[in-house]
């Protein structure tokens, strides 16, 4: 295979809580790629559907939820390459409010359509195109970048997601039972991967990477070594 040394995408698909955000911005700033975030192009969406007076679970047109998202007006910032993506919507900051409970509990009604994917997956090449690049997500190397130089399949337990996401909301200073996080995420599972569009699915090619018992960084150094060795 002909590697195009200058345009290289890595694709890190996994379940929620698997630590792709961590781990993908890990990589990147290893190997001097730019990482893109396209889970907060989700969670942008879903606040604008909600911050346009739509009850996503309740709503039964698509095209209402679809004519918000289209109409909002959506800016990424990225401060610097430690820092993640500051997010804005209709010239508000809303970094921190995408990603609170109240957000992350309805992406689906908005990620699923068929509509809004599409524009994402569009918007994610347009960007990729211009250089190297990490992505993260939940069908990058099935759907979006399929003929991605190296793709990861990062996975862990249920138990380990749960006790992550729930570390993670207290210290935003949101209250959180881990028993309830872990069914939370058990169904979430169940969604992500019975999903029509854009469902989680490891794609055929991709490198599958337990971290239930691994670190942040040794799961970014063992995907740094696949990509290094890949470049050999």
């Amino acid at each position: 295979m002909k590697i195009d040394a200058a345009n290289l995408i890595i694709t890190i698909d996994g379940p929620a809580g698997a630590g792709k955000s961590t781990v993908a911005r890990g990589v990147a700033k290893a190997l001097g790629f730019s990482y893109l975030d396209t889970g907060a192009i989700y969670r942008v969406a879903t606040l604008a559907a909600q911050r346009a007076g739509i009850d996503l679970p309740n709503e039964r047109s698509p095209k209402r939820v679809f004519d918000a998202v289209d109409q909002c007006k959506l800016k990424f910032v990225y401060p610097d390459e430690d820092s993640p993506v500051h997010v804005f919507l209709d010239g508000d900051d809303v970094t921190a409010e995408i990603r609170t409970e109240a957000v992350t509990q309805h992406i689906r009604y908005v990620a699923d359509l068929r509509e809004v994917r599409a524009i994402s997956s569009e918007l994610q090449r347009s960007i990729a195109a211009k250089g190297r690049f990490v992505c993260e997500g939940r069908d990058q190397g099935t759907v979006v970048f399929p003929d991605a130089f190296l793709k990861i399949y990062l996975w862990a337990s249920p138990e380990v997601r749960a006790g992550r996401r729930t570390q993670e909301l207290r210290e935003r200073g949101e209250k959180v039972d881990t028993r309830e996080m872990l069914k939370k995420i058990k169904d979430r599972d169940r969604l992500d991967m019975s999903r029509e569009v854009g469902g989680l699915k490891k794609a055929h090619d991709a490198v599958e990477l337990d971290t239930s018992n691994m670190t942040a960084q040794q799961a970014i150094d063992a995907i740094v070594k696949l990509a290094r060795e890949r470049l050999k």
